[in-house]
């Protein structure tokens, strides 16, 4: 009908003009190039697979024991009732580091050095940072010095040291504070032993909380050794009793060789007696056998002769031949 003449003219001159386009393009080159990576690109990607192929556990052992040493050196210049977990104040007593109205060197020296402990009781109470924090080499400098300047006392010995638990068990806390329980009444002392135990049963539960969760985590981290440990003690147990018994089976056979060997002499010696016994007889059987048979050739020579007597005819001389 002619309908769709003009859409086909129309395909057929977009088609002329794609060949002609690509017709006009260049021929394709073989020609191409390599290039090598740098040594730092490679050692980069070399340090990026070593990290990529760390697994995820050792990644989170190394990361806790960054953290562990971090914490460590962070408790090394905190003080010692930080360190050792000791009670420590609920607030900072101000009265307690008021300088002294004396101005001697050491009115100076003890204004100084309670300035310091201040500074570390606020620390210690209220988390209060101080401006300067003192290195590990200027601590222990510090350290040796106070130990040069200070005396060696004697040491302790028994009583001096029983003398030292019986104030310490005298001393008791009360109020916020540590008295002794000798000049409390009986309210107060039944307060303050409550107070000490409590405080005796929340340390035992903090410590028991967190050993169960280092337990928890002993298991989790080692509980593919305890398997395989309990795979190896049972086949050492298994081991162990085939052992015992081989060497139980062991001493049996060497007893047993051991009377086998007695008996086996026994029994020689008894058939060596027997071989013997029969030696003999046998050559007294031979004897007897020997006479018995001459004298039965002799019976037998006897018989002949006796018959060759009887049975022979008379013998007839010849005149002649004489």
């Amino acid at each position: 009908m002619g309908i769709n003449e003009g859409v086909g003219t129309n395909d057929i001159e977009t088609r002329a003009e794609l060949r002609r386009a690509l017709a006009s393009l260049p021929e394709p080159r073989n020609d191409y190039e390599i290039v090598a990576p740098d040594d730092e690109d490679t050692e980069h990607n070399e340090e990026s697979e070593e990290k990529w192929t760390d697994d995820a556990a050792d990644v989170k052992e190394s990361r806790a024991k960054q953290r562990a040493i971090q914490r460590q050196l962070e408790l090394s210049t905190r003080t010692q009732v930080i360190q050792r977990s000791l009670p420590k104040p609920t607030k900072v007593c101000d009265a307690a580091f008021k300088p002294s109205l004396n101005r001697t060197d050491m009115a100076r020296a003890d204004d100084l050095i309670k300035m310091e402990m201040a500074r570390l009781v606020a620390w210690d109470v209220q988390n209060q940072t101080p401006n300067e924090i003192f290195d590990q080499c200027d601590l222990k400098a510090a350290s040796e010095m106070i130990k040069k300047d200070c005396e060696v006392g004697p040491a302790l010995d028994t009583s001096m040291w029983a003398v030292i638990e019986q104030c310490s068990a005298e001393l008791v806390q009360n109020r916020g504070k540590f008295t002794r329980i000798g000049v409390l009444n009986r309210g107060e002392q039944i307060e303050a032993l409550h107070s000490q135990f409590q405080i005796y049963r929340d340390w035992m539960n903090a410590r028991a909380k967190k050993t169960g969760k280092l337990e928890k985590r002993l298991k989790i981290k080692l509980g593919g050794y305890q398997a395989i440990y309990t795979n190896l003690a049972s086949k050492l147990a298994e081991v162990r009793n085939e052992l015992e018994m081989a060497i139980i089976e062991k001493e049996t056979f060497r007893r047993l060789s051991e009377h086998e060997m007695k008996s086996i002499n026994k029994r020689v010696s008894r058939l060596q007696k027997e071989v013997r016994q029969q030696e003999m007889r046998e050559k007294e059987l031979q004897k007897v056998h020997g006479k018995l048979k001459d004298q039965h050739w002799k019976l037998e020579q006897y018989e002949l002769r006796s018959q060759a007597t009887v049975a022979a005819e008379a013998v007839t001389y010849n005149q002649a031949a004489e």
